[in-house]
């Protein structure tokens, strides 16, 4: 069969040529005009001239339009055969890894007038496979495995994304009220998000509000709540590098422990906030007992998203452990004793519970250079992305993420430790069977 194969880069030069040729059917249209509306009229009565050019205006005026037209569509063209090319190539690079570990031989593909080589144990004897041929169709399932897990994989990612979806930590209460600090003029202040007092009845809302969304043992007088709810009250003094207390007092000891931490953490040494923000946020989401705990100490007037938060968190991590061993004990290299399937299930849940911690944690502290909630934002974000791009499959044979690389890794450090691999057998596989 014949190959056709598009230049591109000749295509959009060739057409870049038609830009100016439009422009200067653009002013040659324009001098027609021109002419015409000089001319007398008694002249442009003769031999019907007025009409002719009138005419050749308009002919001058679609050659324009179609050139335009044309140079649109052929950039459009290439744009899209680049895209599918790019993708047809990637494509192709799966096919040939995904068919020399299926087969483990030697073979050669010809793509793009050339032949490619993958090296092997010559099983197939250097055959040249083409579509068509009954072994090449069981790399499709091999493609749709990989899929598969990539997408199982951010499926984990996202349940652990909404595991720290606490609406706390976005310094909403209960009720539906929301505060947010901001800078100004050298200041941080609190302020409650969209409030606004005009009148009684809406400072004895407010008060509420914030009687039942933070508690404390002071008192919410009229003119502070005003000012909370109105314009915001200043906390901190950058130049005096102190507190305004009586406003700070407030937002202290609350039953909204976030924002307490946020206030504490004023002032402080930005690294050395980050860094226990780390570290806090990776027990957090390390300590699997206090994720089950979680579920029963819900409180009833939580806002939903606290309550879906908290149910993530178990969720994910029964999700998790489900899905690592249903790869080690029927997988692909699930021929193995009921202990090593055990011990490699325990350490596949290890890692993926580290990394996940690790790239929450990570998201946290960056979230901390910010001020809360805009910080809280952030933080998920990165945390998220940061977690996706572990889990995210590269490289090959076979393609492989970080998360998968760093199992590996554990895996060869604890068969290699015989003391430790035997413990694992003995005292924590014995719960699994």
């Amino acid at each position: 069969m014949s190959r056709l194969e598009i230049k591109i880069s000749e295509v959009k030069r060739l057409s870049s040529k038609l830009g100016p040729d439009s422009t200067k059917m653009s002013s040659i249209a324009d001098s027609i005009n021109s002419v015409r509306g000089n001319l007398d009229s008694r002249i442009t009565a003769r031999k019907n001239i007025g009409s002719r050019l009138s005419s050749a205006y308009n002919e001058a005026k679609s050659i324009e339009t179609k050139l335009k037209m044309l140079e649109k569509f052929i950039d459009d063209s290439m744009d899209r055969y680049e895209k599918a090319e790019t993708k047809v190539n990637k494509e192709a690079e799966e096919l040939i890894a995904l068919w020399n570990i299926e087969y483990g031989g030697e073979f050669a593909l010809e793509w793009r007038g050339m032949m490619y080589d993958v090296p092997g144990n010559s099983a197939l004897n250097e055959e040249i496979y083409e579509a068509g041929n009954e072994n090449f169709e069981d790399i499709g399932s091999e493609i749709e495995d990989a899929k598969r897990e990539q997408k199982i994989s951010y499926t984990l990612v996202g349940v652990t994304g909404l595991s720290n979806m606490n609406s706390e930590k976005f310094l909403i209460t209960n009720d539906g009220m929301q505060f947010k600090l901001f800078k100004q003029n050298g200041q941080i202040w609190i302020k409650v998000v969209n409030g606004g007092i005009e009148n009684q009845a809406d400072f004895s809302y407010y008060r509420g509000l914030l009687k039942d969304g933070l508690g404390g043992k002071w008192k919410w007088n009229k003119d502070f709540v005003k000012d909370l709810v109105n314009d915001g009250v200043p906390l901190y003094s950058k130049a005096d590098k102190g507190f305004f207390k009586r406003n700070t007092n407030k937002f202290l000891n609350t039953k909204m422990g976030s924002l307490d931490n946020y206030i504490g953490n004023i002032g402080k040494n930005p690294l050395k906030v980050g860094g226990d923000t780390w570290a806090n946020t990776f027990k957090e989401n390390m300590n699997v007992k206090e994720a089950f705990a979680g579920i029963k100490n819900i409180d009833k007037d939580a806002s939903l998203l606290t309550k879906a938060g908290k149910f993530a968190g178990p969720v994910g991590i029964l999700l998790t452990v489900g899905d690592d061993a249903y790869g080690e004990f029927y997988g692909a290299n699930a021929n193995r004793s009921m202990g090593e399937k055990v011990q490699d299930t325990v350490i596949d849940v290890g890692v993926d519970l580290g990394t996940g911690s690790a790239a929450m944690a990570t998201g946290a502290a960056v979230g901390s250079f910010f001020l809360p909630p805009l910080g809280t934002v952030v933080g998920v974000g990165v945390g998220a992305l940061a977690n996706m791009g572990m889990n995210y499959k590269f490289g090959g044979p076979p393609p492989e993420s970080i998360v998968d690389r760093t199992k590996d890794e554990v895996k060869d450090t604890v068969k290699s430790a015989e003391k430790f691999g035997g413990w694992v057998k003995d005292k924590i596989g014995k719960y699994f069977w």
